[in-house]
């Protein structure tokens, strides 16, 4: 096995365990809020770095939008 095939085996690795661990805090994130009713903190961040790129999507429109008028006004 080449270097960069060892190094593209170990990265696959680390990705599979990042996803096995974010079922695992998901699993465990449903579990408390059927204890308490409340989102947990990784959640709330969740939703808000999904809000923020939301925005930033909009932004972009808006932007690309203006640039569009402009060309077609002159």
């Amino acid at each position: 096995m080449t270097r960069i095939e060892e190094l593209s085996r170990k990265a696959e690795l680390h990705r599979q365990g990042g996803d096995l661990l974010r079922e695992e805090a998901k699993r465990h994130d449903e579990a408390a809020r059927e204890i308490d009713g409340q989102p947990s903190q990784h959640e709330k961040t969740e939703i808000l770095l999904q809000l923020e790129w939301l925005l930033g999507l909009f932004r972009q429109g808006a932007l690309e939008y203006r640039l569009a008028r402009l060309g077609t006004i002159r």
